[in-house]
């Protein structure tokens, strides 16, 4: 058994978390989650391109320890706190956020800043979609090509076609 921490924001659950905000009648909430990504999307850069968690504040810095001193879960170890994870490419990402934007656009229209900051995640995604990825299993070894992230990067675009 594995002890990951997970108590951080995952772009991956962004999708998620528009639906139940919306859903919910949490339109506030829902307007500041969208200006979170949006924050995330303009912090990006070519070389460090979005990442797949960030803390609440936004922080990408996340960096993982072994607490040998701990059990987890039933005895299990290594306990960890943070997660390596963060630097890992995982290109289902992108589907996940333009399905949360694609979400809220159905109900609130997005801004443009938005709009902007997202075709340059796009960009950045229609020249690296096909390289290998860690994938949503967080694998630690070599870089692969997953159909799970194949999938979502369609989905990317599929979404940012119907929102444009």
């Amino acid at each position: 058994m594995r002890n990951w921490d997970y108590r951080y924001s995952w772009l991956r659950d962004a999708a998620f978390t528009i639906y139940a905000l919306m859903t919910l009648g949490f339109l506030e909430e829902a307007a500041a989650f969208m200006e979170w990504i949006e924050r995330r999307c303009e912090s990006a850069t070519l070389e460090r391109d979005i990442m797949i968690m960030y803390t609440v504040d936004g922080s990408d810095k996340i960096p993982e320890q072994v607490l040998d001193h701990l059990d987890g879960y039933m005895g299990s170890r290594p306990v960890r706190i943070g997660n390596n994870a963060v630097g890992q490419r995982q290109l289902d990402v992108y589907g996940e956020i333009m399905d949360s934007v694609y979400l809220y656009n159905r109900e609130v229209p997005i801004s443009y800043s938005l709009w902007d900051a997202l075709s340059k995640r796009l960009d950045w995604l229609a020249d690296h979609w096909e390289e290998p990825d860690e994938g949503v299993w967080e694998v630690r070894g070599p870089r692969q090509r997953f159909t799970y992230s194949t999938l979502m990067t369609w989905v990317a675009f599929e979404r940012a076609g119907r929102i444009a």
